[in-house]
């Protein structure tokens, strides 16, 4: 795992509490005192720095469906944010590894 993705995971561990808050309920976080202008810049930072890691890896349009399909996916499956986010990287991490399989057996 590259040092920036090593970052990138680490920085949302740590502020998970505070950016699910503030991007579920910004007037909760407001009224707790929060800084809701920094952690939405921390967050539109750590999207950036997903991308921009993953760009190099597999292109534009694999990014967006890998940021887009195993998110929604685990929505369908529960109601839960944390279960949520442990099933959407799971799913994303399984779909990367399929399609590494296939296309390396199936020489596309």
């Amino acid at each position: 795992m590259s040092m920036r993705t090593r970052k990138l995971v680490g920085a949302v561990a740590l502020l998970n509490k505070e950016l699910a808050l503030v991007a579920f309920d910004r007037e909760m976080a407001e009224a707790m005192r929060y800084p809701v202008f920094v952690l939405d810049l921390v967050l539109l930072g750590l999207i950036t720095l997903a991308i921009v890691v993953s760009l190099r890896a597999i292109g534009n349009i694999l990014v967006l469906a890998m940021l887009v399909t195993p998110a929604a996916t685990a929505r369908l499956l529960t109601d839960r944010l944390a279960t949520m986010q442990i099933a959407a990287a799971g799913i994303g991490a399984a779909s990367g590894i399929v399609g590494l399989y296939i296309s390396f057996w199936w020489n596309v």
